[in-house]
This record gives structure tokens, C-alpha cells and sequence, in this order.
């Protein structure tokens, strides 16, 4: 029966690994990047310097500027300057006066001479749209025939009962959508097609003054190289000697970087329309239920039929959730394999050598791998509009899964229900010694910091570790995952080099490892090849991390098992 259902496995891992050749060859179309400038920062330092707002529009296009951003003046601006407010407007403000604050950067109305001067210089114009609470001139971008529109704030422009009249004009002008990272606005799937949006990514000014050149210059192309960003909103120093010269300087190094990353500076292309066969993923789904029911089999001694009935049963309540929302269905299924397999991969050991079994372990969480990457699948994902959830579910279970194989591993797989019950009693009346209850409070310290430093906003990363990364990525083609190579990867070697019969006390670590590789596949708008030379980095690099620190293990243990004062005893007779 596990032989079969192995080979179920198996069929589901190669059919996500032909889901991700096609895959592969539409990433590796679009390479063009657009660089938008904002209007706004430039016009502020136009301003401050007694700068010629033309001449610096007309020198960004020589460098390599297509387009302009262009945001409609603000509650805020209008104030500042006097301007008269619609009445509509300052309707609204009078009603809600006590919301000032918040109100002061909404949108009321597209300046013309804004239009008319970046057309003049012979770029073109990118409107900023948002949502403010009034009614406002939401159309009037539409004159300048714009090829791009950019989305910024909370809420996508006609949200929640005019979407479908902005949708109608940015397909009358079979305009792109450009989607900010970071910031996806709420219902911005019902303005546009996922295969009519771009992903954009931006610094703001306040960064700017922050961060070094060469760190701006590295976000952006790591942006464009690693999430398949292919807009990039720029905007000049404000501070500082020669800000404009910097600024300049600035561009032509980015254009520079992008090159020998291998794009081009041109007008960003989405990715074409991307949907795989339902067939194709139902055998991707029949092969992450196989695994489900493979581990299932290694905690309870049921009948097997017992086990391969409750996988059909799942098997079919996906199929149904599927029919009536596909991503949810999705999302789920990608979530139960990025846990259960790498939580099955440190217990399935095959081979002699430690490399080999090292091997083995990390390809059952490749399958895994294959399988989300089957699994997770159309052009929204790739564009990050739907995305994978689940991510401190897949970073925490299968940690706390190896935990309790630890605690159970003298009686799995569990025959009766009284078994588990005098595990468990035995554990709760255990003496812990106070240095065990030490490490305890020691590592629910780090597992906290490792849930916190998992996702986008988390706990900051030091600057230790950020000079690491850069060195990292200047070295090799793509960066290996700290806590693979570092954490990971280093525990499986050392849990097989000190396993005890089937368990070692390593293997919660060591499943980190395994467990982050397939979240690296989970990131499908990360280009597919890029995130294999990642995975296959951070094993090798992991693998002889582990061995050099084992074998610096066995020679400390050797030492002090010679002379436990490692030392100090010989230098107190010299004296």
C-alpha cells in the first residue's frame, strides 16, 4: 500500500514539475523595465534649487525616463495654497471637520498644466489614482490617453460601487495597471485582468534620505530579479550637495544594474494570461493527499484502508471546494503540503552514508516543493495579487509535529488510545532539572524571534546579517535562506550524525531547514529558477556548514574529555 501510495507521490511531484516548465517559459519573457519618475518629488526640488522644472524633465529622458507619475493636487495642497474648494468638497470637509488630518492627502483634481508640461518634454504621463471619500475628477486623466496607470492608497479608485466604470475606461484605453508592492488596494482585482497589471515597487523620500546609493540601487534590481517587479517608481535626493547631480548619477548606475542583470530599460510588458488544466491539478491534489495519508500512517497503527478512505474522502471535499472557489482551494492545499511534507521528509531516512541520507531527506521536501508549486497557480499568483496564506502555520507545525514524534517515538505508530495517554502521563510527571527548564525558556525565546522574523513586516533584521546578505548576493547568482544554510540544514547533518535508534532531539531544528525550502516555492511571484538555485545553494552550503561544525564538535569533545579544565590544569603546574 505505501508503495502505491508513493508512486501517487511521485505522480503529483512530476506533474507540478511540467506545470513549472510552463511556468518557467512565461517568466522568461517580459524583461523590459519601465522607470516612472514622480512629478511631485522633482517639482519639489525644482522648486527649492531654482531648478528649471523642463530642462529636469527633458535630462530624465535622456537617461532612460519614459514616464512621469503625476498625482492629482491634494486636499492639503489646495489649502496651503488658497485654492477654492469644489463645493461638493468642502462639503464634505465641513461635515467632518473633526477628520482633518486624515482627510489633507486625498485627492480633489488633476492639475492640466501638470499634462501639459510632461507632454511637452516628450514623456509620458502615469496617473497616481486613489479613493477619496467625495465624488472628484476621476476621469479627466483620460484625455492624455495614459498606456499605464499606477493605483496608491488603501482603496482602489471607484471602490466599492464605481469600479466597474473605472474598469470600463482603462480597458477603452487598453491601458496597464501598475500595483503597487506592499500596498495592494482593495478591489483591484475587479479593475483589471491579472494579464493587464504590472507590479511596481518604489522608495519613498523619507528612505531615500536613509538609505546609501548602493543600497537603493540594490533594492531595485533585487526588486525586478527576485519578485518580478518590472515598474520602478523613482524620485530624486531632496537633500544634500549636488542633489540632482546624485540623482542623475543614480539613474545611470540603475540602468547599469539592470543590464547586467540581465534586463532592459523599456516599456513593462504583464505577463501573458496563465491557467493550467484542472485534470493536471487534480493529480498535483491526489499527490499531496498520498503524503497526508503517508504520515498519517506513521502516527496511528489503522488499517491502511482506513487511511487511504479518509484521503479520497479529502481528496473529494477539495474537488468541491475547488468547483466553488479555486484559490481557497488552492491555498489550502499548497498549506497542507508545505506541512506535511517536510514534517514526512525527517522521517523518511533511506541510505547508509550521511550524504545520502541528507539527500534523501531534502528530496522528499523537493517533492513537496513541486507539488506547491503545481498547486499555486495562474497569473494573479505571479503578479502577487493572490498569494499563498498560511505563513506562520507552515513555519510553526511542522516544528511542533516533530516535537510531539519526539515525545511519542518509543510508541508510534499508536495502537490503542490508552498508549498515548501513559505517553503523555509520563511526560507531565517527568522532573525536568533546572538547566532542561533553562533551555526551554532559551528556545521559546528563539522560536518567538523565528515567528516574528517570518513574512514581510516582522522583527528588523540586523545589520550584521544585511551585510551578510549583500555579500552574499554580489557573490552568487541568488542568496541562500539564512535559516536554511545557517540554521536548518547544519541540525540535519548533526541529527544524523547523533541519531539514537529512529529520533534525535536535532530534528525540530533540522525540519526548519526543510520546511523553509518549500516556503521559498511558495513564493511564486519569485522567478521558479531563481528560487531552485536558492534552494540548491543553501544545501551544499548548509550540508559542509554542518560538517565543519561537527567535526570542530568532536575535537572540543575530545579535548575536554581529555582534561575537563581544557587546559587550565597543565598551565597552573608550568607556573
Amino acid at each position: 500500500m505505501k508503495r502505491w501510495l508513493w508512486i501517487i507521490v511521485l505522480l503529483g511531484a512530476l506533474t507540478g514539475l511540467f506545470i513549472g516548465i510552463n511556468r518557467f517559459t512565461i517568466e522568461s519573457g517580459p524583461e523590459a523595465v519601465e522607470l516612472v519618475y514622480d512629478l511631485d518629488a522633482l517639482s519639489r526640488l525644482a522648486l527649492e534649487n531654482g531648478f528649471d522644472l523642463f530642462d529636469l524633465l527633458r535630462q530624465l529622458k535622456l537617461n532612460g525616463v519614459q514616464s512621469i507619475g503625476v498625482t492629482p493636487r491634494s486636499l492639503g495642497d489646495m489649502l496651503i495654497n488658497r485654492e477654492p474648494l469644489p463645493d461638493h468638497v468642502l462639503l464634505y470637509v465641513q461635515e467632518h471637520i473633526d477628520d482633518l488630518n486624515k482627510l489633507l492627502g486625498y485627492p480633489v483634481y488633476f492639475a492640466a498644466s501638470d499634462f501639459e508640461l510632461v507632454t511637452q518634454a516628450g514623456l509620458s504621463v502615469v496617473p497616481r489614482l486613489s479613493n477619496p471619500p467625495w465624488s472628484w475628477e476621476s476621469f479627466a486623466w483620460i484625455e492624455t490617453n495614459p498606456e499605464l496607470v499606477i493605483l496608491g492608497g488603501k482603496e482602489s479608485p471607484g471602490y466599492p460601487n464605481d469600479l466597474e466604470a473605472v474598469r470600463h475606461e482603462i480597458d477603452q484605453l487598453h491601458a496597464r495597471l501598475g500595483v503597487v508592492e506592499f500596498a495592494v488596494q482593495a478591489g483591484v482585482e475587479e479593475l483589471a485582468d491579472p494579464d493587464q497589471m504590472v507590479r511596481v515597487h518604489g522608495i519613498t523620500i523619507q528612505e531615500m534620505n536613509l538609505l546609501s546609493e548602493d543600497r537603493i540601487i540594490n533594492r531595485y534590481v533585487r526588486a525586478v530579479r527576485e519578485r518580478n517587479i518590472r515598474v520602478l517608481y523613482l524620485r530624486p535626493f531632496l537633500h544634500g550637495e549636488n542633489s540632482w547631480a546624485r540623482s542623475i548619477q543614480l539613474l545611470q548606475s540603475l540602468g547599469s544594474g539592470l543590464e547586467q542583470a540581465g534586463f532592459t530599460i523599456g516599456e513593462a510588458e504583464p505577463f501573458p494570461h496563465w491557467e493550467v488544466p484542472f485534470p493536471l491539478t487534480l493529480l498535483v491534489w491526489a499527490g499531496i493527499w498520498a503524503a497526508t495519508v503517508l504520515y498519517g500512517m506513521k502516527w496511528l497503527a489503522w488499517q491502511p484502508w482506513v487511511f487511504v478512505g479518509g484521503g479520497l474522502v479529502g481528496l473529494v471535499i477539495t474537488i468541491g471546494l475547488g468547483s466553488r472557489n479555486l484559490v481557497l482551494a488552492q491555498q489550502g492545499m499548497a498549506l497542507l503540503a508545505a506541512v506535511v511534507f517536510p514534517s514526512l521528509a525527517v522521517e523518511t531516512v533511506k541510505g547508509r552514508s550521511t550524504a545520502a541520507q541528507y539527500v534523501w531527506i531534502s528530496s522528499v521536501s523537493l517533492l513537496g516543493a513541486l507539488v506547491v508549486v503545481g498547486t499555486l497557480t495562474g497569473t494573479s499568483y505571479l503578479i502577487k495579487l493572490t498569494e499563498f496564506r498560511g505563513i506562520k502555520v507552515m513555519h510553526l507545525l511542522p516544528i511542533l509535529l516533530v516535537l510531539a514524534a519526539g515525545v511519542f517515538h518509543t510508541v508510534r505508530p499508536i495502537r490503542t488510545l490508552s498508549q498515548g495517554v501513559e505517553v503523555l502521563k509520563n511526560w507531565w510527571n517527568h522532573k525536568l532539572p533546572i538547566k532542561h527548564l533553562f533551555l526551554v525558556l532559551i528556545g521559546g525565546l528563539l522560536g518567538f524571534i523565528y515567528l516574528k522574523r517570518t513574512g514581510n513586516f516582522g522583527l528588523p533584521v540586523p545589520q550584521i546579517e544585511v551585510f551578510l546578505r549583500e555579500i552574499l548576493e554580489y557573490i552568487l547568482f541568488a542568496r541562500p535562506r539564512t535559516k536554511e544554510f545557517l540554521v536548518g540544514h547544519p541540525a540535519l547533518y548533526f541529527a544524523l550524525r547523533s541519531r539514537q535508534g529512529n529520533f534525535s532531539w536535532w530534528l525540530p531544528v533540522a525540519v526548519v531547514g526543510q520546511l523553509s525550502m518549500i516556503n521559498t516555492f511558495t513564493h511564486i511571484h519569485t522567478p521558479l529558477l531563481l528560487s531552485l538555485i536558492r534552494t540548491v545553494y543553501g544545501l551544499v552550503f548548509g550540508y559542509f556548514i554542518g560538517w565543519l561544525f561537527y567535526r570542530l564538535y568532536l575535537l572540543g569533545k575530545g579535548l575536554f574529555q581529555r582534561d575537563p579544565n581544557i587546559g587550565l590544569l597543565r598551565i597552573r603546574q608550568s607556573r
